[in-house]
């Protein structure tokens, strides 16, 4: 049997209320998932089907035999993963956005608010720019738009996170700062992943009658004798980010999966904070 070491967890069924003023970022959310699910189920398909290579390499003087595959990847997956980065990325992006269009002001400046640190992350929700400087346009957005929604800066900075770890953030919020970074960069150079090599990492021994024991190899040589192991391997693939970018060398499904958590949190973070939303936006515009 051959595998990914790595499943899309269960997709969370959101309201899909069409009347939320979420819903678009929800239907973003649900096409992201879609996307990491055909990534995964690519995978499987393609590696039970087009294994390239299996090399078979004998250690009789330690008494056990493993086994390296090859696996080129699939073209389509590089697709899939971008889509869903940027479907991740617009998801985020539609929640600010929408809150916007609800207090009646132009949402073409409004962009999720992210930052390598927590100081510049901060500096979002100023009017003044770190040298002083007023800010214009789009850098106005978020001070522009707390206005109409008092805790939103305390919302993203204090419980979203989306900036670099090394200063501070959740694990979700640095994975949120990675993959809407990832976005700006060319998805399809960006996201070839790589396979790594397998190798047999847990055998299970049967008779006639059935299982009869397990072994996992935790690091080197499962067994010192003269018989060799014998039954039926179980092989796990790790495939990852291969191009230069924040998320490079991360295992690709597992960091799919942890971001759509990010994302999912994200959005039922802004739905209970906003739940009541008509109580914040005044419905004026302002210039």
């Amino acid at each position: 049997m051959k595998s990914i070491a790595f499943k899309i967890p269960k997709y969370h069924h959101l309201s899909n209320d069409k009347k939320s003023i979420f819903y678009e970022s929800e239907l973003k959310y649900h096409w992201a998932y879609r996307s990491a699910y055909f990534a995964s189920l690519t995978w499987e398909t393609y590696i039970k089907h087009h294994i390239s290579v299996i090399n078979n390499k004998e250690k009789p003087e330690k008494g056990f035999t493993y086994s390296y595959d090859h696996v080129d990847a699939p073209a389509e997956v590089s697709l899939y993963i971008g889509d869903c980065i940027r479907c991740m990325r617009t998801s985020l992006d539609y929640l600010v956005a929408s809150l916007a269009r609800e207090a009646n002001i132009d949402d073409s400046q409004i962009i999720f608010p992210f930052s390598e640190t927590l100081e510049n992350l901060r500096d979002s929700f100023t009017d003044v720019s770190a040298n002083g400087k007023k800010k214009h346009g789009r850098q106005l957005a978020m001070f522009n738009l707390q206005k109409y929604y008092p805790g939103l800066d305390s919302l993203i900075i204090d419980q979203i996170q989306p900036y670099n770890k090394d200063y501070g953030s959740s694990k979700s919020g640095d994975l949120l700062w990675r993959v809407i970074t990832s976005d700006a960069i060319d998805k399809h150079r960006l996201m070839t992943p790589r396979v790594t090599n397998a190798k047999i990492n847990s055998i299970k021994f049967a008779d006639g009658s059935g299982l009869i024991g397990e072994f996992t190899i935790t690091g080197g040589p499962a067994f010192y004798g003269s018989s060799p192991i014998v039954g039926n391997p179980e092989i796990e693939y790790d495939v990852l980010f291969d191009m230069p970018s924040r998320l490079e060398g991360l295992p690709v499904m597992q960091t799919l999966a942890d971001a759509l958590d990010a994302v999912l949190g994200t959005i039922m973070k802004f739905k209970m904070h906003f739940k009541n939303v008509d109580q914040y936006a005044t419905g004026a515009k302002f210039n």
